[in-house]
């Protein structure tokens, strides 16, 4: 077996969940009903428990409202007449959260899963607060209960996994931590993609300027699970010596998680690695009939035909991904590449003319054009693109576009 990695932090684990951070949260958990018998105000005086209820109410209003601070006020209020009511203690997390607040958060989580030490969510919570402030060993008791427990984040098992890598233990063990991690990930990501999708519909397409930001906001939480879901498959390949276990276990995840587009693009990159030239065209050109629209797949099979030699059917194939995601930048030097091979710079110059004309605001586009004049001597159409490129940039930072 390889080397294995050391531990990789998986930068933005904690904030961007969506699990208590979304604002609507806290009302939904206060507006649930009484806490569960025995906890939260059952050994306390009736009138106790309804001016708990009261301040509890009362949060709501003012987290409604925008008045964070004063919402904590109630919720501590609260706390005070009813120490142990896992509703006010969760619902003081959300607000902590929802402000960005990290003092005191680690010992409200931790009051938390005393109340409810069969609460997944928070024990992956905790432990990733505790892995950010250099705890290491408790973070892994968290996440060994978040795991105990069935968490669906992903992110405890990959940290576990990672962990064990350093231990020593059973290349089985890792395996199964790693395949726990892919498969949360991927659900992760269909989850937040069904979401974002059934707002697209419940507006039949018609979003405002505000709906539109939210909703992109929605789509840009898939990309913690994204990288977690390949920082599992990087450690996964790199478990196994022999090329073909991996694949077949990579094939077998497929068959696991069939919808699952990650994994099989993952299959599609392994295969031309492994110069299976034939084999990942075959594989695109099905991805690309389950999913016609899927740029990524359009891209591999260029790739797989450009090192086939079908150069002529490679261009179509990247021109055709490059219209489905005209902003990224490796399909253009792919285009680059093939056109540059055959000493049709020229051509690729007039393509990049004839697309400008409908995408005047493309800036990837744009700052690629300006590339290719500069390597046909053209230095000073060359400057004034990049100047281009540069401005609607900046319009875009400022929100301008």
């Amino acid at each position: 077996m390889r080397p294995l990695p050391g531990h990789r932090r998986i930068p933005g684990c904690s904030m961007h969940w969506p699990c208590w951070s979304s604002a609507p949260a806290i009302i939904r958990l206060l507006s649930t009903g009484s806490t569960a018998p025995g906890r939260g105000g059952t050994n306390f005086p009736r009138s106790t428990q309804t001016l708990v209820e009261t301040l509890i109410n009362r949060a709501v209003h003012l987290y409604q409202e925008g008045n964070f601070d004063q919402a904590a006020g109630a919720l501590e209020e609260a706390r005070k007449l009813d120490p142990i009511n896992p509703r006010v203690i969760a619902m003081l997390i959300q607000l902590h959260r929802q402000e960005g607040h990290s003092e005191g958060l680690i010992e409200l989580y931790r009051d938390f899963v005393k109340l409810e030490p069969e609460n997944a969510q928070a024990h992956a919570e905790l432990g990733v607060l505790l892995e950010e402030t250099g705890q290491s060993s408790a973070a892994e008791a968290s996440f060994l209960q978040a795991e105990l427990y069935g968490t669906d984040e992903p992110y405890p098992y990959l940290y576990l996994a990672l962990r064990a890598v350093q231990g020593q233990v059973p290349l089985s063990e890792l395996r199964t931590r790693l395949h726990l991690a892919i498969g949360k990930a991927v659900h992760k990501i269909a989850s937040i993609r069904l979401q974002a999708a059934g707002t697209f519909q419940q507006h039949k397409g018609d979003l405002s300027t505000e709906e539109l930001e939210a909703l992109q906001e929605l789509t840009s939480h898939t990309e913690q699970p994204k990288q977690i879901l390949r920082e599992s498959l990087v450690l996964l390949k790199e478990s196994y010596s022999r090329p073909a276990e991996y694949k077949l276990d990579l094939q077998r995840l497929i068959e696991w998680y069939p919808h699952s587009i990650e994994l099989r693009c993952t299959l599609g990159s392994f295969m031309e690695e492994q110069s299976r030239h034939d084999e990942a065209l075959a594989h695109w050109r099905e991805m690309i009939s389950d999913f016609p629209t899927l740029a990524e797949a359009h891209a591999g099979m260029a790739r797989s035909l450009n090192a086939l030699d079908q150069n002529q059917a490679a261009k179509v194939a990247y021109r055709r991904a490059r219209d489905l995601d005209p902003e990224n930048p490796g399909l253009y030097r792919g285009l680059y590449q093939l056109y540059a091979a055959e000493g049709r710079k020229q051509e690729l110059l007039q393509l990049y003319a004839d697309i400008y004309e409908r995408e005047r605001t493309n800036s990837t586009l744009i700052r690629s054009w300006a590339e290719l004049e500069e390597d046909l001597g053209l230095t000073e159409q060359a400057t004034v693109h990049r100047l281009r490129a540069a401005e609607l940039e900046q319009r875009r930072e400022n929100g301008q576009e």
